[in-house]
């Protein structure tokens, strides 16, 4: 590269972030922004996720475990494999300088827009695209609507920077360009180079997609394998499929290492089914439509197109999840259909119509995988359910669509710059397509509430301080109702992970949400939270903690009667925030008054009794729990294992209390099998209880319920799950036993 080309190259990457960070601004309106306040405060939900991970990154070193969260024994987040180990570097980086979580996450969410327009530049610039078209095309897909409708709630997928590169080596496939033991065209000399610069270049850009979240990954090695077979297909060679192999293998490789901690803890520890439990019938809810593709965004800034786009959308509620987030706006829904006329009325064999068959290839296999009912679907059916969301498919779509536009514009260029009148009108025509691009891709939606936002944030980080100066550093703190994580439906009015804003505001207190489902702490927890006020309280000043905090949203009547039992007990009055929201009690006077009814040795007696009972899960075989709360139970599939655990280093004598009921009113035979006993029990709708006191070694043991077979006759089920658990409980002798009743719930 020449000395004025490499200044030609830095001005244009410049002139594309300066363009991008004005046009960020302008569209957010960043001027009235704070950046101490996260931008998607208020959508709730995975931002208070992604938080937690971004706060924990300071305070722990690394995601996997946090130990200010899930107490009283923390949180591993193996079961929830993160792959955006690129991310989390990106986050890790900035919070050293930044500090405080929510400046770091809008600073790397801000960062992900001149990232993706640099990123796309940069492809277009490796097809020979001169910068002013390749400027206009980067900045349009750095851009597109999907940017913003993820945003910091789904902040690893908005940063998808690593598209444009990953598209690049997908055309060196198609196009079967030199990458691995090949010699290039014209070069001489008897030996082969067996790796290419750009076969190198595609195995570090294969590598980065593997660190990006597995969407990506799966996505970039869905495309690899259809260049490949594009290439073959036109060269009648197996070169390109050898290549698409060798990328597709080292993009396998890298996800495995990059996954190697969780796949290890899995290992060790047992598989976890109770976690990101996918169905197949998802793929159906959360596919790709072409329609919501060529729709304006929703908001649109023309109020006819917005009424348009919500009459749309009105009209198909019932299919309108994650792809309302797909729309490619005007110029690149252009662009798409460009692609597939492209594919209808492929002609000439110049460069730029090869470039263009490829895109339309790739693109045309996009939308056959990711729509509603397309192979995307069949994978979901036939593979594993694991990848549920095809419509996320379309920010590829978008790279491609903007592709073929930026060709269709570098075409015009040439033919304009045989005149200084031309190249004038190509310049302007440039600028218009840029700002109908970004003022068709961007809407007033796009600004978040800043007041508002705030305003709750502040109001949340008063309460908390007001918590921590009520108790000793390092505290523990109980957070009511009980909430699964991950991954949790709402519970009445509190969103899935909003109990993370306790977290988020605090500097030295220990939280008690966010330990793993199906591991021994989230055990702990639902066995707690299902006994008396009373029990539960002491438990916990047993166990350590020093308070209890209540979020009334979780409750029907607005935590009112918890409020007052718990009020009633600990003879005080709680701490409220200023909506009224959230209510504390301290349990330090309690636990105080109880430790000095007990010796030293019966403290620690009661103590290890409070922190290590025998615990019960049920991660093999269950569908989830149904039914109404005072019936409520788990669905079971043909075999099911229910698992009692003693953590402790003792054997414990206790009362095993198991209710069993089938899904038909007539009579069957069940078998239940464990270390202890093995019995045939008689169930029916109705229910049969199973009530055996064993005594339990420390460690594992897992009971074995085998599914009573269909009576004569009786109606086929739509689905396998022949019986149900509709309570399970433990409960050492050592203390008080609640009774199951009839259907009743421990305690």
């Amino acid at each position: 590269m020449s000395r004025e080309d490499r200044w030609r190259a830095i001005g244009a990457y410049a002139a594309t972030g300066i363009l991008s960070a004005a046009i960020l601004a302008w569209v957010m309106r960043l001027w009235q922004a704070d950046l101490a306040v996260p931008f998607d405060y208020l959508r709730a939900g995975d931002t208070f996720h992604i938080g937690m991970l971004v706060k924990g990154l300071r305070d722990n070193g690394w995601y996997l475990h946090n130990r200010f969260v899930g107490m009283p024994f923390g949180l591993d987040h193996h079961d929830f494999p993160l792959a955006d180990t690129l991310h989390l570097l990106w986050l890790k980086l900035i919070g050293f300088w930044a500090g405080d979580y929510a400046l770091t996450m809008n600073l790397y969410f801000l960062l992900t827009f001149p990232l993706c327009a640099w990123a796309a530049l940069a492809a277009f610039r490796q097809f020979n695209v001169s910068y002013p078209p390749a400027m206009v095309g980067g900045l349009l897909f750095a851009f597109l609507p999907y940017h913003f409708w993820r945003g910091e709630m789904h902040l690893f997928m908005a940063a998808y920077y690593v598209v444009p590169l990953t598209v690049v080596v997908c055309l060196w496939i198609c196009l079967d360009e030199p990458l691995f033991g090949r010699k290039p065209q014209g070069e001489t000399g008897a030996a082969w180079r067996w790796v290419d610069p750009r076969g190198l270049a595609s195995l570090i850009v294969c590598a980065l997609a593997a660190l990006t979240g597995a969407y990506a990954a799966f996505f970039t090695g869905f495309f690899l394998v259809v260049a490949g077979v594009i290439g073959s297909s036109r060269q009648w060679s197996l070169r390109p499929l050898r290549a698409a192999g060798i990328l597709a293998a080292t993009l396998f490789l890298a996800f495995l290492i990059n996954l190697s901690p969780n796949l290890l803890y899995a290992y060790e520890h047992g598989e976890n089914r109770m976690v990101a439990r996918r169905s197949s019938g998802e793929a159906e809810l959360l596919g790709l439509k072409i329609a919501q593709l060529l729709m304006p965004v929703t908001g649109h800034r023309l109020p006819a197109l917005a009424r348009l786009k919500d009459k749309y959308n009105i009209r198909t509620k019932s299919t309108e999840y994650e792809n309302d987030w797909s729309s490619l706006g005007a110029i690149g829904g252009c662009g798409f259909l460009v692609l597939l006329g492209a594919l209808l009325h492929a002609r000439g064999t110049d460069e730029r119509a090869r470039l263009l068959a490829s895109l339309g290839a790739l693109n045309l296999a996009g939308v056959l995988f990711g729509t509603i009912g397309g192979f995307g679907s069949l994978f979901a059916f036939l593979v594993t359910p694991q990848i549920r969301a095809y419509n996320r498919v379309s920010v590829f779509l978008g790279f491609f669509a903007l592709f073929a536009v930026v060709v269709l514009l570098e075409r015009m260029g040439q033919r304009c710059a045989v005149s200084t009148g031309g190249r004038g009108f190509y310049y302007g025509a440039l600028g218009l397509v840029l700002a109908i691009g970004i003022l068709d891709q961007t809407t007033p939606y796009f600004v978040p509430p800043y007041g508002a936002l705030k305003a709750a944030y502040a109001a949340d980080a008063e309460f908390v301080r007001r918590v921590e100066a009520a108790l000793p550093e390092g505290a523990m703190v109980f957070q009511l109702p009980y909430m699964g994580f991950v991954e949790n439906r709402p519970i009445y009015r509190m969103l899935d992970y909003e109990h993370f804003r306790a977290y988020l505001h605090s500097r030295a207190l220990r939280w008690s949400y966010g330990t793993m489902k199906n591991r021994r702490g989230d055990a702990w927890q639902r066995q707690l939270v299902a006994k008396p006020v009373p029990g539960m309280v002491e438990t916990l000043a047993l166990a350590g903690f020093s308070g209890i905090y209540v979020d009334r949203f979780g409750y029907p009547d607005g935590g009112a009667d918890l409020e007052a039992k718990l009020g009633g007990l600990l003879d005080e009055s709680p701490l409220r925030s200023a909506d009224e929201r959230f209510a504390f009690f301290s349990l330090v006077g309690f636990a105080s008054g109880l430790r000095g009814t007990l010796s030293a040795e019966g403290w620690e007696r009661r103590r290890e009794a409070a922190l290590y009972p025998l615990l019960m899960q049920g991660p093999w075989g269950f569908l989830g729990p149904e039914g109404t709360p005072e019936d409520v139970g788990d669905w079971c599939f043909s075999r099911t294992v229910l698992y009692l655990e003693n953590p402790s280093p003792r054997t414990k004598t206790a009362v095993l209390e198991i209710l069993f009921a089938s899904n038909q009113e007539a009579p069957s035979a069940l078998r239940v099998e464990s270390p202890w006993f093995a019995e045939t029990l008689t169930v029916d709708a109705g229910g049969q209880r199973l009530s055996k006191t064993i005594g339990v070694a420390p460690g594992r043991h897992a009971i074995r319920v085998f599914p009573p077979a269909p009576s004569p006759g009786a109606p086929r089920e739509r689905r396998p799950c022949p019986f149900r658990v509709r309570r399970y409980h433990v409960e050492g002798l050592e203390q008080q036993r609640p009774s199951l009743g009839a259907g009743g719930s421990p305690g």
